[in-house]
């Protein structure tokens, strides 16, 4: 997938913005610092929302991520991932996905 697809795919409806709107502008501003360690906490948020089987939320963390982060191929693989569930985690999931790239 190329970077606007996954964006694509992780963008969200008014609804969701409107229900993560608090969430959504703390990560903007942690992505916007310069400070590496701030950005780290969206990182580490992403994927602490993957673990818990959160998966609505790990896609606005992904979406914010890829637009900070371009080029960042763990969290494309991620996205292509969820999406295959279409972001929602199916209850017989293990708590991981074997990596195969």
């Amino acid at each position: 997938q190329n970077h606007a697809e996954l964006l694509e795919m992780t963008s969200w409806d008014k609804e969701t913005e409107t229900s993560y709107r608090g969430l959504i502008k703390d990560a903007q501003s942690k992505l916007q610092s310069a400070n590496e360690l701030v950005q780290r906490e969206v990182y580490d948020a992403l994927f602490n929302s993957y673990l818990d089987k959160d998966w609505k939320r790990c896609k606005i963390f992904c979406h914010l991520w890829l637009q900070r982060f371009p080029g960042d191929d763990i969290v494309h693989c991620l996205v292509e991932q969820l999406q295959q569930h279409n972001f929602e985690c199916p209850e017989t999931w293990p708590g991981f996905h074997a990596l195969t790239k």
